[in-house]
């Protein structure tokens, strides 16, 4: 098979349960018999990752995979379950390999397995995460973290950013263009849907009540739905998008829970929208990077050092991520 053919497949901190889920999920992928071996090309380093599974992965099996083995200084002192410099940045090493790949074009999609801010930090890189690493690398002018999930899908415009900090970023044109990148996401990711609702949340409790609570919602949240309205008219992906809002957030992912449409939800910072968002999509949800030149998707859990090494790690979010890779299309915000 060509290698534009295949999604890559990153092995995340070799420390944690990114080997596991990886192996795990692209061995039930094969098994479905919708996906075949030569569909994958897997990222890291061939021993870290066959000691990680020993015991419970077949060693023939790993064998009969193509793996893309890279090496990094100090790989024969991370330890499982562990986190530290040296699986800090043997990650990064991962990542930037399979991210000169897919910018070549040599790869159909990239999937990634978790990583650890912590581990980065410790091998001396500054990055909040798998996001900023790759638009670093790859030069994106503009990328945002969403999440993919049965019941809703959501999109953050703060990241990984004290609470204060974001709630200072909050502004009505940072709304819109959240909104637009939103549409050219949700098109891409459910192209068959002639109906997307968007619901922006309020900041405040119960959206201020008229500014009982706080004057965001009139000053700043009101305008940017305005704004997002207007630019999303102009715009062909903005066809058939409805969007809504300030709606209080208690009943905002409520609501998109019980819509029949396909809904994505603004949160203005992370522990906003992934509070709920994990608590029904913890073991199914995909992180989609948009923005990159080219389709990059992450399941949505870290690297449980704790149970690394163990058997215990479900795969069935890295068996979506990278199904939900392949069914993408790239676009640009």
């Amino acid at each position: 098979m060509k290698m534009n053919k295949k999604i890559a497949v990153t092995i995340g901190d070799p420390a944690g349960i990114g080997p596991e889920v990886t192996l795990k999920a692209v061995k039930m992928l094969v098994e479905s018999g919708r996906f075949d071996y030569s569909n994958f090309l897997i990222i890291g380093n061939r021993k870290l990752l066959a000691r990680a599974c020993a015991g419970f992965i077949d060693r023939g099996f790993i064998d009969g995979l193509d793996v893309l083995h890279v090496e990094s200084e100090g790989d024969g002192k991370i330890k499982t379950g562990r986190p530290s410099a040296q699986s800090g940045l043997a990650s990064f090493e991962y990542i930037k390999a399979a991210a000169a790949l897919a910018s070549a074009g040599k790869l159909k999609a990239l999937a990634t397995a978790p990583i650890s801010k912590e581990a980065l930090h410790m091998a001396g890189f500054e990055f909040a995460g798998h996001t900023e690493i790759l638009k670093s690398l790859c030069g994106a002018r503009r990328v945002e973290m969403a999440f993919c999930g049965k019941y809703f899908n959501l999109l953050l415009m703060t990241r990984h950013v004290p609470l204060k900090c974001a709630l200072k970023a909050i502004s009505a044109e940072g709304i819109a263009s959240a909104a637009v990148a939103g549409a050219r996401f949700m098109r891409s990711a459910y192209p068959g849907s002639r109906k997307i609702n968007i619901i922006v949340p309020g900041l405040n409790p119960h959206a201020s009540e008229n500014g009982l609570f706080g004057s965001e919602e009139k000053d700043i949240i009101v305008p940017g739905i305005a704004l997002a309205a207007t630019a999303l008219d102009k715009l062909e992906c903005g066809r058939g998008i409805e969007i809504s809002g300030p709606v209080p957030a208690d009943t905002a992912f409520y609501a998109a829970f019980k819509s029949r449409e396909k809904t994505l939800i603004l949160s203005y910072y992370h522990d906003q929208g992934l509070v709920p968002f994990k608590l029904l999509h913890f073991e199914s949800g995909v992180n989609v990077t948009i923005g990159m030149p080219f389709i990059r998707t992450s399941p949505d859990h870290g690297t449980a050092y704790a149970i690394a090494g163990r058997n215990e790690a479900s795969c069935l979010s890295m068996a979506n991520a990278i199904k939900f890779a392949m069914r993408m299309k790239p676009f640009e915000i």
